[in-house]
């Protein structure tokens, strides 16, 4: 073997050496590299997952936007009045000592042997002067139980008001005697009255019926046998014209029974 030979030979074998040596550095290299890659993606996939949570936890609820709406208040009705009578003070089932009432009775009623008479009491409807002097258009007032609507109404000097046209229009008049009530009056300024209920008293022996026949004249006095005596057909009383005076109440008698003059 020539010396250039045995030289190539040398220096083939050590390439080859060094080759083997290089692959397997090469390998151990690109491991690493590919351990460093993986490992690099694995951080980044978990930074990116902690980034997304936290950007997540940081955004803050929204809540849905809601257009406001503004109430606006109408016009409020001005408030009405509701007039009531005032209360009732005579209880017929519990008549005081010695009273007055207006009453109302026919020939039928007189029972002359027994000397009864059946009468039909009645009282008429009293307002407050200071309730009727704020009524006004709109308001209410109850008559007899039954209200009535103001369309209309108008006062006087006279201390008259008329309401809704006065009788003529299906209204109705009130008056006042300056005692601070007001009262319902029909035609003639008569007053109003309604009926209470019906009681039977005694007639007393020294019983007085008095009769004013003429307006302004001194009434004329009857005894009670002239009472019973009277003719049927003019035997006829009414509340407008007719009072009865009791005494002792509802275990008493009649004493008197005066008749009001009345055109």
């Amino acid at each position: 073997m020539s010396f250039t030979n045995l030289i190539n030979n040398a220096h083939y074998g050590i390439m080859n050496i060094l080759y083997n040596k290089g692959e397997k550095i090469m390998k151990k290299i690109l491991l690493i590299s590919l351990m460093a890659s993986l490992l690099s993606l694995s951080m980044t996939g978990c930074i990116a997952r902690e980034v997304t949570q936290d950007v997540m936890t940081e955004i803050p609820e929204t809540t849905p936007v809601t257009k406001e709406t503004t109430t606006v208040l109408s016009d409020t009705a001005p408030e009405t009045l509701r007039v009531s009578p005032l209360p009732q003070t005579i209880d017929i089932n519990s008549l005081p000592e010695d009273c007055t009432l207006f009453a109302s009775f026919e020939y039928g009623d007189l029972n002359a042997e027994e000397n009864t008479l059946s009468v039909k009491v009645y009282d008429y409807e009293l307002f407050d002067m200071v309730d009727i002097s704020r009524l006004g258009e709109g308001d209410t007032i109850v008559l007899s139980g039954e209200d009535m609507k103001i369309n209309s109404i108008e006062r006087n000097d006279m201390g008259l008001i008329t309401i809704n046209g006065g009788l003529e229009e299906g209204g109705t008049y009130l008056r006042t005697d300056d005692n601070t009530v007001y009262f319902e009056v029909g035609m003639s300024d008569v007053k109003t009255y309604r009926e209470l209920g019906e009681i039977v008293l005694p007639l007393s022996p020294d019983m007085v019926y008095s009769v004013e026949e003429e307006y302004g004249e001194e009434p004329v006095i009857y005894s009670l046998e002239e009472f019973k005596n009277i003719p049927e057909e003019r035997f006829s009383y009414h509340p407008h014209y007719t009072k009865i005076q009791v005494e002792n109440g509802a275990n008493g008698c009649i004493t008197k029974i005066e008749i009001r003059w009345v055109p």
